[in-house]
């Protein structure tokens, strides 16, 4: 998927009394909004998380099946 087409940003890092971390990946994609959310117990494994799943949608859900789904 082309980085052009789409834009990302993360939207929250909250870590409060030993509480896993929760990170949310906004995305808008060809005209779509949606999330990924996780929650982990350290930044950097929340951020592996985020990048497995947004790896993973893209490889499912990429360019061709886009534009198939769009209405």
């Amino acid at each position: 998927m082309s980085l052009q087409s789409e834009s990302e940003k993360v939207t929250k890092v909250v870590q409060e009394n030993r509480q896993p971390i929760t990170v949310e990946l906004n995305k808008t994609t060809r005209g779509y909004t949606w999330s990924i959310k996780v929650a982990a117990e350290d930044l950097n494994q929340a951020l592996f998380l985020i990048d497995t799943i947004n790896r993973e949608l893209q490889e499912k859900y990429g360019n061709k099946n886009m534009k198939e789904t769009e209405v």
